[in-house]
């Protein structure tokens, strides 16, 4: 009996020590190492009612968590999927789990899992407009087009002035074949908001099938104008100049696309119709074997590549043929066709960029590891690469650099968000205070008067628009943001010694006084210390002076 004990306790000893180790490597942000220390603890029989297996327990959920936040970052769907399904099995009952498992059951075609998934949170949750927004995608992946429109519908009839669910209502629409509608909800959407490309684009892709040319063009010529490196705009601007017979601004937009995008495959298609309706026969021989070359057992190409040799004089004289007509013409209906079908694509839930930052910050991520904000910077980059008109991806990409010290660069991201979205309050915050960290004063104050009359609950916001005021020598009315921010936080202590430096600038030196033996009660930041209480000596020894 007491060699069986001494085993057992030789065993628990054993497991203490892997669990320690577990908890380094975790505190270390080495969480794939952490997962196998903690999972060896896990399988000790010996230790399963222990303290170290309930912890272990939740640092192994904790690291799996950690794990698949990475993945997803890297839009990684299913591998962050399997990492969060092992996490669940520790944290059934994480709302924010299930969320991230939704979106990943769905971004790799698992619709009724990802359904379930949002289900279960709108179980806690009814209230939660994202989550409805994201069971409507996944009823438009499921083509229950109907049930998604009622989604967006209920939503719009309490909160009218979304332009994103304006949008994904005209998709639902569209995929319905009622165009008409589709369009109006595109069109709503821009007017609440007359930078949203997506919007501006689908728009102009249902005018194109209404046959509504004019009004499709000014709209792409409105995006391409902004963004003229945007391949899909150049080739619909050659549908549309083909349409009207103008086939010279065709080629161009069809060349200028595929300049952006050489394996652009219709518009690779389109150019080789246009060449064939032409009768320029060495150009499309040219263009049908370059495409070839991108895609070589492509049944379209090669059923173009074979009515091209109808072309040759020695099939028939160089005359036309209806079988070679019969082809191109089926292709370039498959064409407008697959421009409708654009609309039953499905679609991806993108991971949200400002959600990742912050469940990152939640597992100590950015506080800890440093080289993450490497990682995101280029993460981010690669989103703004893909989707030049989100102003949240600029804010996002700001706050990485603002942490990493970039200040003129983040001073420009914040700046580009403002541009796409004027009204997008949290991206002038930012601007503001990384003015005002460039000690661009006047700049920042402009931004802090449009701030002022929100009336935002935020203390911080009119703190930093009191400092900027108080650099500018504008002393009443940084006076004026100190006391709101007393107001909205009476325990931020820093405010007081900024109080201080104002009514000392004011000249109410008893004021001033007072304000500083109230900021050394509460002091907790030791670098101002010093600077505080010289203040006040210098204050006593002037009013002493006066006297």
């Amino acid at each position: 009996m007491s060699f069986l004990k001494k085993i057992l306790g030789i065993e628990k000893k054993r497991g203490l020590v892997t669990y320690k180790r577990g908890i380094q490597h975790f505190n270390r942000l080495e969480y794939e190492k952490a997962i196998q220390d903690f999972e060896e603890v896990l399988a000790e029989k010996n230790l399963a009612s222990s303290l170290e297996a309930n912890l272990a327990k939740f640092y192994c959920g904790r690291a799996y968590i950690n794990v698949g936040l990475t993945e997803f970052a890297r839009n990684h769907s299913s591998k962050a999927l399997g990492y969060f399904q092992k996490a669940k099995a520790f944290n059934p009952k994480d709302t924010d789990l299930h969320y991230f498992i939704g979106i990943c059951q769905n971004n790799v075609g698992k619709y009724q899992e990802a359904m379930d998934s949002f289900t279960k949170i709108m179980e806690t949750e009814p209230w939660n407009i994202p989550t409805k927004l994201k069971i409507a995608i996944i009823f438009h992946n499921m083509k229950m087009w109907k049930n998604a429109e009622e989604i967006h519908r209920a939503i719009l009839e309490k909160h009218p002035g979304f332009a994103d669910v304006h949008y994904h209502l005209g998709l639902s629409l569209m995929s319905q074949g009622k165009p008409e509608a589709a369009a109006q909800s595109f069109s709503k959407a821009l007017t609440i908001n007359p930078d949203y490309t997506e919007a501006r684009q689908k728009l102009s892709m249902v005018q194109i099938c209404m046959d509504r040319l004019d009004k499709a063009e000014d709209n792409l010529t409105l995006i391409s104008r902004r963004y003229p490196q945007y391949a899909d705009v150049h080739y619909l601007l050659a549908l549309i100049k083909e349409k009207t017979n103008d086939l010279p601004k065709a080629k161009h937009h069809l060349n200028l696309a595929l300049d952006i995008s050489p394996q652009f495959k219709n518009a690779l298609v389109k150019q080789i119709i246009i060449h064939c309706r032409a009768d320029e026969k060495t150009a499309a021989h040219a263009k049908i074997e370059k495409a070839l070359n991108y895609y070589p057992q492509d049944n379209r190409f090669l059923s173009i590549q074979k009515a091209l040799k109808l072309f040759e004089p020695e099939f028939n004289s160089g005359q036309v043929s209806i079988n070679q007509r019969t082809v191109i013409d089926l292709e370039d209906e498959y064409l407008i066709k697959e421009l409708r079908n654009e609309f039953h694509r499905d679609l991806d839930i993108m991971p949200n960029v400002s959600e990742i930052i912050s469940m990152f910050n939640n597992s100590r991520y950015l506080q800890e590891d440093s080289s993450l904000t490497e990682f995101l910077v280029p993460f981010i980059t690669e989103q703004i690469n893909r989707h030049p008109t989100y102003p949240d991806l600029y804010n996002s990409l700001g706050s990485q650099l603002l942490s990493a010290g970039k200040y003129m660069e983040a001073e420009n991201a914040f700046g580009k968000a403002l541009e796409l979205n004027p009204d997008y309050v949290a991206a002038r915050i930012n601007l503001m205070k990384t003015l005002h960290k460039n000690k661009k004063y006047e700049e920042a104050l402009v931004h802090g008067n449009e701030l002022f009359p929100k009336n935002l609950p935020f203390p911080d916001v009119y703190y930093t628009l009191a400092e900027i005021q108080y650099h500018l020598k504008i002393y009443q009315d940084a006076l004026i943001n100190t006391k709101r921010v007393l107001r909205l936080r009476p325990n931020m202590n820093k405010v007081r010694l900024l109080m201080a430096k104002i009514y000392d600038k004011l000249g109410d030196k008893t004021a001033a006084a007072d304000m500083l033996r109230t900021f050394l009660k509460g002091i907790a930041e030791a670098e101002n210390l010093q600077d505080a209480k010289q203040m006040l000596d210098n204050i006593e020894s002037s009013k002493e002076s006066q006297q």
